[in-house]
């Protein structure tokens, strides 16, 4: 089985390598093609030869199969084994072996290569993963300038619930802006604290506010807190705070 590799290298030591140098011109380029031609057909620098190997003495323009075993043995580094084919084919296979492949010829940039990706993936995501996150905060116009909030309205808290709106695809309008803020205006004369009504409609993932979500549950609260007062009181009681308009 081959190499499955589709690249040769030709390392740049072959120009300083006294063994290379005693080679004429013309068997450097055999040296370098039996090379490349072993990345291709052969596996871990070795490869068996069966004669008469055609393919390769033309590629190599030699004229005989013992001429090209002869050409091998003179390679550097090469180690040339010869044996017969069989008892009855008079054929010979030769096994031929780079002995120096794995260091010049070995792929070691499949981990690199393994990291890098992981090392973009991860960027990928944290990128994904910020822009979703961020994705409700844009394009929020400054809320104050925008809808005429007063100035007794937390920008902060008001900020934070109209983010909260915005991820539950509640959009913030002019209209709806002026509804909540007349809803908070009559929570605040009730005695409620603006900054935690907003509070209190983001942890619970509101998307709007109503008096009777803050005042009534807050006044039922207080009332039943109270376990001297009689049923009679309570009752008394919130009668006394309708008639007076605290609905």
């Amino acid at each position: 089985m081959a190499d499955q590799g589709v690249w040769f290298k030709l390392h740049v030591a072959a120009l300083d390598d006294n063994d290379l140098d005693n080679l004429s011109i013309a068997d450097f380029g055999r040296w370098a093609k039996v090379g490349a031609y072993i990345k291709r057909h052969g596996n871990g620098g070795k490869i068996t030869l069966t004669e008469p190997s055609k393919t390769l003495c033309a590629m190599l323009q030699i004229e005989s199969f013992q001429a090209l075993v002869s050409c091998l043995k003179m390679f550097p580094n090469y180690v040339v084994e010869e044996m017969q084919n069989s008892t009855v084919s008079p054929e010979t296979n030769v096994n031929v072996t780079c002995v120096n492949w794995a260091k010049y010829q070995g792929d070691f940039s499949t981990a690199r290569v393994r990291k890098y990706r992981q090392m973009k993936r991860s960027k990928r995501r944290g990128e994904e993963k910020r822009r979703e996150e961020t994705r409700g905060e844009e394009k929020i116009p400054p809320l104050r300038a925008a809808y005429n909030l007063p100035d007794w309205i937390p920008k902060k808290e008001w900020e934070e619930f109209a983010v909260s709106r915005k991820r539950k695809r509640a959009a913030m309008t002019p209209g709806i802006a002026a509804r909540i803020v007349s809803v908070l205006e009559r929570l605040r004369s009730a005695g409620h604290d603006p900054s935690e009504v907003l509070n209190k409609a983001v942890d619970r993932n509101w998307t709007s506010i109503e008096f009777d979500w803050i005042h009534k549950r807050d006044n039922m609260t207080e009332l039943y807190a109270m376990p001297s007062r009689t049923t009679e009181e309570i009752l008394a009681d919130l009668r006394a705070k309708k008639k007076a308009g605290l609905r």
